[in-house]
């Protein structure tokens, strides 16, 4: 049997730090980690979370060679760029984005696929938020009759929000990934490996960039058990180590996880997974004397819902989870998070989109007699879509922000966002 590897890989890359670095910023890392090879084949291109079915085909007319060219025009508001709770400053920005997809398929077996995009973000009075960035990825996959695999190299810069302050901060991160799978009679074997390299471009709260730059190490293991097309259970293992360049202010981390999970049918459209474990992380030190937090045990959970609610394209998606991360005011935090979001369409060229998102944060070490920081954020949006015609599509959103901390020295802050942009694809 062949088996169903698509939510095998995403709950794999839960421990990846592709995958974490994803959580923190949103679609531009998310983007990073696709498969340009998947996305092809789909016959459609993804730019800043915007679907875009291409106005034309740049292949050869066999489907060997896929060539799509992308980009994005937009402008916004941000009521506070610097995510700060007092003396806000809001200001105007201009935004463009510009590349290609490619893939080559060499013979059934091999691929060859490309991810480019270029990222360029200018504000109207706050020009040290001007942005230059971007994402490349090479990705070469193998398909086999019974083994498939792929080795990717990747690189991003980007200045998305940290999930722990809201601040916009450039930081690069590049390096490279690797998955295989075995697959047998009734399931099989996933293998995966991940090495990156982080690298802060500018200072951020109470240290110097340099004091966050690290590289990353992640490897783990996957028994996946299909039992129907719509049905499998997993159990994995997963070893990772973040080093730092120095230790003033962050300490060196190893992890080791284990966990079950599973995906399974609810009635004919909607699909529902789940997966629990635990998160032992021991670092080289106390983030601060006293703080009692040079080993720390997590919970490990994620839940989910895909729901089609009807052929017209209405979708809901809901998910829950918890995990640990690595923490700026300790050595770890608790990240507690939450997700509704529904596509519901309204005309054939329309399409409304509502999310809530809800993250909370909590340290797992403070000094005698403190409580642990922590932060609350809820982040709700609205955006509409227009498809104008093939490969173009208008976007208009509205998000805001409200996040509240606590026993921290980080600040409160508010933030509305309002924003209008015009995918390309071809």
């Amino acid at each position: 049997m062949r088996i169903n590897i698509v939510p095998a890989l995403i709950a794999l890359a839960a421990g990846s730090h592709v995958a974490v670095a994803a959580a923190e910023t949103g679609p531009a890392a998310q983007k990073l980690a696709a498969s340009p090879e998947s996305i092809a084949a789909e016959k459609v291109v993804v730019i800043q979370n915007i679907v875009v079915t291409p106005a034309g085909n740049l292949g050869s007319a066999d489907g060997r060679h896929t060539l799509r060219l992308k980009g994005l025009v937009g402008a916004g508001y941000d009521s506070n760029i610097y995510a700060t709770e007092e003396d806000v400053i809001d200001d105007y920005y201009g935004r463009i984005m510009a590349g290609f997809e490619s893939v080559h398929r060499y013979n059934d077996s091999f691929s060859l696929g490309t991810d480019v995009l270029l990222d360029g973000k200018a504000y109207a009075d706050n020009s040290d938020r001007n942005f230059v960035g971007g994402q490349a990825r090479v990705k070469g996959a193998y398909k086999g009759e019974a083994i498939t695999g792929n080795l990717a190299l990747d690189y991003l810069l980007m200045d998305d929000p940290l999930i722990q302050t809201g601040e916009r901060i450039k930081r690069s991160l590049y390096g490279a990934n690797t998955v295989w799978v075995r697959e047998m009679a009734t399931g099989g074997i996933v293998v995966n490996a991940d090495a990156h390299r982080t690298d802060y471009l500018e200072d951020q709260g109470g240290f110097v960039a340099e004091d966050n730059n690290y590289n990353s190490y992640v490897a783990g293991v996957r028994y996946i058990h299909q039992h129907n097309e719509r049905t499998a259970l997993w159990g994995r293992v997963g070893f990772g180590a973040d080093l730092y360049d120095n230790d003033n202010r962050f300490q060196d981390v190893t992890s080791v996880s284990a966990a079950v999970g599973g995906d399974f049918a609810l009635g004919d459209r909607s699909t529902a997974f789940f997966e629990a474990g635990v998160d032992s992380r021991t670092y080289s030190d106390e983030f601060a004397p006293t703080y009692d937090d040079d080993s720390v045990i997590a919970p490990l959970l994620s839940i989910g819902l895909f729901y089609p609610m009807n052929t017209q394209g209405d979708v809901l998606k809901l998910r829950a989870f918890t995990d640990a991360r690595n923490s700026f005011t300790a050595n770890a935090m608790q990240v507690v998070g939450g997700e509704f979001d529904v596509r519901h369409r309204m005309s054939e060229q329309v399409t409304a989109v509502i999310n809530l998102s809800q993250v909370w944060l909590n340290d797992y070490g403070a000094a005698p007699g403190e409580d642990e920081a922590s932060r609350s954020t809820f982040t709700p949006s609205l955006a509409v879509e227009y498809a104008m015609k093939d490969g173009v599509v208008l976007r208009g959103t509205g998000r805001w922000t409200i996040s509240e901390a606590s026993n921290s020295t980080e600040e409160d802050y508010d933030r509305t966002e309002v924003f209008v942009e015009t995918a390309f694809a071809f």
